[in-house]
């Protein structure tokens, strides 16, 4: 609704600061010029065709590393833990936008590492919650943990 109405203000440009945000205005919008910022994977949530050439009316940087570097996490892991074989990605509300595109680097490079990623979803991001989803993984036995919150 907000995204409607902001539209119908008719900017001279958009600034977009999160993925869902750059959703709704995409809904909106194909005219007005947008400028996505803290947007987690432009070119897989199909804001973008391409970083080198955008398309459309929305461009900008992303604010996040490349899904690679879950692999660079986890190698760290494994030069500290030898014999380590799960790790845990946390999820959490803040995290949606983006735990996927993570999370697909991560399932593709466990077999070359020997490391299987093992999710837990924290519901409201309290240190209730943050604690409950530990323990889960602790029950599930993972033996190293790494959590992204935004």
């Amino acid at each position: 609704m907000l995204a409607k109405e902001l539209i119908a203000l008719q900017p001279d440009v958009i600034l977009a600061n999160s993925t869902p945000v750059a959703a709704a205005l995409q809904q909106e919008t194909s005219k007005s010029p947008i400028v996505l910022v803290g947007v987690a994977d432009p070119i897989g949530s199909g804001f973008v065709a391409s970083f080198a050439k955008p398309g459309g009316n929305m461009t900008g940087p992303t604010l996040y590393m490349k899904a690679s570097v879950t692999g660079k996490w986890r190698a760290m892991l494994k030069e500290i833990a030898p014999n380590l074989v799960r790790a845990a990605f946390l999820k959490t509300p803040s995290s949606v936008p983006y735990f996927d595109y993570y999370m697909h680097a991560a399932l593709a490079l466990a077999p070359s590492l020997g490391i299987e990623p093992v999710t837990s979803l924290v519901e409201h991001e309290s240190a209730a919650d943050i604690e409950r989803a530990c323990h889960r993984v602790l029950r599930d036995r993972a033996e190293r943990w790494l959590g992204r919150n935004a």
